[in-house]
């Protein structure tokens, strides 16, 4: 591949970038607004005034802009709407560099303005000359008469000069030559995607974004003011007073305000007055193209205000149109572009990936059926654009776009902006059928609406509109927060399945059953999982034969509920046993491995610890045969797996509940079994503990008698009913016997295992 055909970048002045032949500048729908404020618009024009500043001492002397991103576009395939035969010869998207390419427009008209007005004002004085001059010859007054003629001569050439810079300036439009309609003959020079139209008929023309409207009135006001004696005449800012105007208008007043001061004779950046005489400097005469010492040895102190100003004026002017200029980069697509932005952008977040994608939707919706509305990306909008800081909304937006991925093609697109554009682009083109882009906007909207109901919801999920059994609804919110605190995020693509047929359908009550199964399945299946692997262990790739294989088959969500169980069950059976695929082998071979299996980890992974330890003792009692050790007991007696239990983890100060190690983590007492240590077992479930805080604070790293007569104590105290909850932990480990030995440990492991697993068990079976 040749580099050169797929990119070219060069530096380029303002007026070589307005100048091109032929071309025009596209805004994509998808770019945010022209936002500068009247802060930037002040900055940009210091900018320019250190630059004339600099130039006085140096004739190398250049304004650099930075960047302006663009695509090139020659039969404008990506203009929407537009018109056959209406469409400018050349056509650049702009990617990067809006906003100070609009401010150089906007520089451009109000430069137009005041070098027009104060023309106006020199051919007056130029009139006034020759009247004088017409007297003097018919008086016969020959020595008054060269001076004025000189004078006279001196104007022509500085209106003639001024009518030069107009011309370079008039490129914030472009001329079609176009003789259909004098008005519209004219293009401005830059449009937004879906609100204007580029068109040579007024039947056609749309220009309704703040930018091109103002543009176009702006030259309509020049082509009307040629029909008034050639007379130029203000422009009527109140012409674009509406609401929509408000920043365009805003630093339009910003503009004018700073070019009071340029024609003033304050060119330069700290507001220095810069003096005729020093217009008389080389490198200022080879940018104004003219020597200004005929106009002050001609005029001297006489020179008149209009003079001045029209001087200072052109020396911003000149110096704006040749030494002011950008990298000017063009590339030939737009996923190329969004690559070199990224690579290139160093002041603020690129736009994301569903940014560049929503305006494409609209595109194909105006076409297929005229609307530019849709619930779908409505509802998408609602929750992105709730989100004010951009690095957040970035972030978000990926997550969202990974999960939709595993769920519309079943495998991740990955996070990376530039893949995330092109998949959702690319997938969306590839359906078919009117039918299936519908379904598709509606399974993203579904995945918007899950994620940030539950994944990115800071507090309890909400299944707004599906109405769960409370049994079921606390148990589901218990699985789903055990997914997402252990940030199992490869899970999501199969709940955001269900969840979507779920939406569409939320009253069938086969679907509602069908839901709870799944996210209860999963947690399950990953407890039972990373309690006895001691980590992921190729857990994904589960997951990914699941979206890779069930997700992309056209079956019902009761048959893809029935093949994920049946995967996660093979799964287990090769991770746990080697052929025999009895229920029970595969118990007993997983609690074989999960009791040596180090369960307590600090960070997002406690989770898993938590509820291994809650479905260990929900609804267990007191063996009759042997106190120090638990049985299980009747439905609803003892019930830890729900949300309140879940909850008691993240209460704050006294009512928090933690889990405590029986023998410590760092043995400072030689009354511990030296072979808990040795033997690793410190962190496996048979040594951990639920406590209140305090009394977790308080056992600390005490010895084992220490320890058991605070768990004594914790049985006989007048304690509270949610404490009492959790007396099926304390009250068995009272009437140990002896010390706390590896024998213990592993016995009341398996124990704990057996009650775990018959709990959990039934949710994947």
């Amino acid at each position: 591949m040749e580099l050169d055909k797929v990119f070219s970048s060069m530096p380029k002045s303002v007026y070589g970038v307005i100048s091109d032949p032929g071309v025009c500048y596209y805004m994509p729908a998808y770019q945010r607004p022209y936002s500068w404020s009247s802060k930037n618009v002040k900055r940009f024009i210091e900018d320019i005034k250190s630059g004339i500043e600099s130039l006085y001492n140096s004739e190398d002397a250049i304004t650099f802009l930075g960047a302006l991103l663009t695509v090139t576009d020659m039969h404008g395939d990506s203009v929407e709407p537009s018109h056959n035969g209406h469409l400018p010869n050349a056509v650049r998207l702009v990617i990067d560099g809006q906003q100070r390419l609009t401010t150089i427009l906007l520089l451009c008209t109000r430069l137009y303005e005041k070098i027009a007005l104060v023309k106006v004002k020199l051919e007056k004085l130029k009139t006034n000359y020759d009247s004088k001059l017409a007297k003097l010859e018919s008086e016969g007054n020959c020595e008054d008469k060269t001076e004025f003629e000189a004078k006279s001569d001196a104007l022509s050439e500085q209106v003639d000069r001024l009518n030069q810079t107009l011309s370079s300036l008039q490129f914030f439009m472009h001329d079609t030559n176009s003789q259909l309609d004098p008005n519209y003959r004219y293009y401005p020079k830059v449009i937004r995607g879906l609100v204007d139209c580029w068109g040579k008929k007024s039947k056609l023309a749309t220009y309704n974004s703040p930018l091109a409207s103002y543009l176009f009135k702006f030259n309509e006001n020049i082509i009307n003011s040629q029909g008034t004696n050639n007379k130029y005449k203000a422009f009527d800012l109140n012409d674009i007073s509406s609401e929509s105007y408000s920043v365009v208008l805003n630093n339009i007043k910003e503009i004018d305000k700073q070019l009071v001061t340029v024609e003033r004779g304050y060119c330069w950046s700290e507001g220095e007055k810069v003096e005729l005489k020093a217009l008389e400097e080389p490198k200022y005469t080879k940018v104004l193209n003219f020597r200004v010492t005929q106009l002050i040895e001609l005029f001297g102190d006489d020179l008149d205000v209009d003079i001045r100003r029209s001087l200072y004026l052109q020396l911003f002017t000149s110096y704006l149109l040749e030494r002011v200029c950008v990298t000017f980069v063009a590339v030939t697509s737009e996923n190329y572009a969004f690559d070199m932005f990224e690579a290139l952008n160093t002041t603020g977040e690129p736009l994301t990936a569903y940014e560049t994608f929503r305006p494409k939707v609209i595109e194909h919706l105006q076409k297929i059926s005229n609307e530019s509305t849709c619930e779908d990306l409505e509802e998408i909008d609602n929750y992105l654009n709730s989100i004010t800081d951009s690095a957040q909304k970035q972030k978000l937006t990926q997550k969202v776009i990974d999960a939709f991925s595993y769920f519309q093609s079943g495998k991740s697109c990955g996070n990376h902006i530039s893949n995330q554009r092109t998949f959702l682009l690319s997938s969306f083109k590839q359906q078919s059928t009117e039918e299936s882009k519908a379904v598709y906007l509606k399974k993203l909207a579904n995945t918007t609406d899950f994620l940030f109901k539950t994944w990115l919801k800071d507090g309890q999920a909400d299944f707004q509109g599906i109405y769960l059994p409370i049994d079921e609804h606390q148990q589901v919110n218990v699985c789903m927060e055990l997914l997402i605190d252990t940030g199992h995020d490869i899970s999501r693509a199969l709940l955001i399945y269900f969840y979507h047929h779920l939406r569409n359908e939320p009253e069938n009550e086969e679907l509602k059953v069908l839901f709870t199964r799944i996210v209860k399945m999963l947690a399950a299946f990953w407890v039972i999982r990373r309690s006895a692997t001691n980590g992921t262990d190729g857990i994904d790739s589960v997951y990914k034969k699941i979206y890779s294989s069930v997700l992309q088959q056209s079956i019902t969500p009761a048959e893809v509920n029935a093949k994920v169980k049946e995967i996660i069950k093979e799964d287990l059976k090769k991770k746990f046993i080697t052929s025999n695929d009895k229920e029970g082998q595969l118990k007993e071979a997983w609690v074989s491995k999960a009791k040596t299996t180090p369960v307590y980890k600090k960070g997002k992974q406690i989770g898993i610890c938590r509820m291994l330890l809650l479905s260990a003792m929900h609804d267990v009692t007191i063996s009759a045969e042997d106190n120090a050790r638990t049985i299980k007991a009747k439905l609803n007696s003892a019930p830890l797996l729900n949300y309140f239990r879940w909850s008691d983890f993240k209460a704050k100060g006294a009512n928090q509940f933690t889990i405590e190690h029986i023998a410590p983590q760092t043995f400072i007492d030689n009354q511990w079994d030296s072979s808990l240590d040795e033997n690793k077992l410190v962190d496996t479930i048979g040594n951990l503990v639920i406590l209140p805080r305090g009394d977790n604070a308080e056992a600390s790293n005490k010895d084992w008698h220490s320890k058991l007569e605070l768990y004594k104590n914790l049985t006989h105290k007048n304690t509270s009913s949610n404490d009492k909850t959790y007396l099926n932990f304390i009250e068995p480990l009272t009437n140990v016997k002896g010390l706390w030995r590896q024998e213990t440990v592993l016995q009341r492991a398996e124990d704990m295992l057996d009650h775990a697993w018959e709990n959990l068990w039934p949710w994947i079976e």
